[in-house]
């Protein structure tokens, strides 16, 4: 049930990245493989799973219709709050626009991809298990 939930959020999630990834503005091959993480994301990101793994996603910081995937998806949270204690966030690169991190847990090992709005919001965010 948890997987099924999971890909619900995940394919909402990359549908309202779309027009948002078409705007973003991507890394050049040579920057990406720099592996410097965009502070404004990685920022976003961490506060985002903080908000998960307490159990109060702040959708004012997300645009509405990933806000409102998230709401019809609490599974999701709770998802997130059974990996246990954050570990580490790793900064991999650019995913058609996105920005990619793996970040690992007291028990899952996972891929995030987060992409923010020209307002700072999150439009786009997905993980997965770590591939």
């Amino acid at each position: 049930m948890k997987a099924v939930a999971l890909a619900a959020v995940l394919a909402l999630g990359a549908g309202v990245a779309s027009p948002v990834l078409a705007q973003t503005q991507t890394q050049t091959p040579a920057a990406a493989a720099d592996k410097v993480a965009p502070a404004r994301e990685e920022a976003a990101l961490r506060t985002v799973i903080a908000q998960f793994q307490a159990g109060k996603p702040d959708y004012d910081q997300m645009e509405k219709p990933l806000g409102d995937a998230v709401k019809a998806q609490p599974a999701v949270v709770t998802m997130v709050q059974g990996f246990g204690a954050l570990e580490h966030v790793d900064y991999v690169g650019v995913v058609n626009g996105a920005q990619h991190f793996r970040v690992g847990f007291a028990t899952a090992e996972t891929d995030w991809f987060i992409a923010l709005s020209p307002s700072g919001k999150i439009a786009g965010l997905v993980f997965r298990p770590a591939a």
